[in-house]
């Protein structure tokens, strides 16, 4: 008897391994297509080349409204206000939903599927689109590597952590469409500002695409479960 009722739990446990092992195989995948895509294609002429064609025309829209916003898009999504803006979000997603699992879910997800992006964008060292052959560059041109993009990843990160956490709820295909327009839109303005080659933003959106995945499955394994037994609303409930 005790095996039968042991074996309900054991089939979630295999089938949750599986998942894992599967989410972390593609994670190693993109990781692995990424910085290769980097260090072999992105310096090569050809890639290169269509790369920049593809930034003179978008910069040239780089003018009046459009420039407006679209700055305003580079400059709000920078380092420092990602951070914050995540730290908000966080907030408020604990006091509305009273799950600080949940919460933690969210911001841990962005982080370390945001933040590694980081080491790559070190070890390719693409330099930016040159600004000097830009018809409307920044005024103020960023000093850092090209590929991938922070700002993209960032947005990346945040359209699919949201997805997988409501997955299999009604605002599943709203949040869909919202995070892919807002993944456009970001990478959109980031190539008409002249900051970054349209590889950069395929190469984040890839990114998180490919790593967010395993690390909310992880998150929700090894992080979740732990701090639900410490709350004291839980041991409530249980008790």
């Amino acid at each position: 008897m005790r095996r039968h009722e042991l074996a309900p739990g054991g089939s979630a446990s295999a089938a949750s391994t599986v998942s894992v092992s599967i989410a972390a195989a593609v994670a190693v995948a993109g990781v692995l297509i990424v910085t290769a895509f980097g260090m072999l294609a992105a310096p090569g002429r050809a890639v290169t080349a269509a790369d920049f064609h593809a930034v003179v025309s978008l910069n040239q829209l780089h003018t009046g409204v459009i420039g407006a916003l679209t700055t305003i898009v580079y400059t709000a999504l920078s380092p420092v206000p990602a951070v914050a803006m995540t730290a908000v979000a966080t907030a408020v997603i604990w006091l509305v939903s009273r799950r600080l699992p949940l919460a933690l879910t969210f911001a841990i997800g962005i982080a370390i599927t945001w933040l590694p992006s980081a080491l790559v964008k070190a070890i390719v060292h693409r330099p930016r689109p040159d600004a000097q052959l830009l018809p409307h560059p920044l005024a103020s041109q960023p000093s850092d590597a090209s590929y991938p993009s922070g700002h993209e990843a960032f947005v990346a990160a945040v359209a699919v952590v949201v997805l997988l956490m409501v997955r299999g709820t009604a605002a599943r295909a709203v949040v869909g469409v919202v995070g892919a327009l807002a993944i456009i839109a970001v990478g959109f303005s980031l190539v008409t500002d002249g900051v970054h080659y349209p590889t950069d933003v395929a190469a984040s959106v890839l990114w998180a695409l490919t790593l967010a995945p395993v690390i909310v499955l992880l998150v929700r394994r090894f992080v979740v479960p732990p701090l639900e037994r410490r709350l004291p609303g839980r041991r409530r409930a249980v008790s």
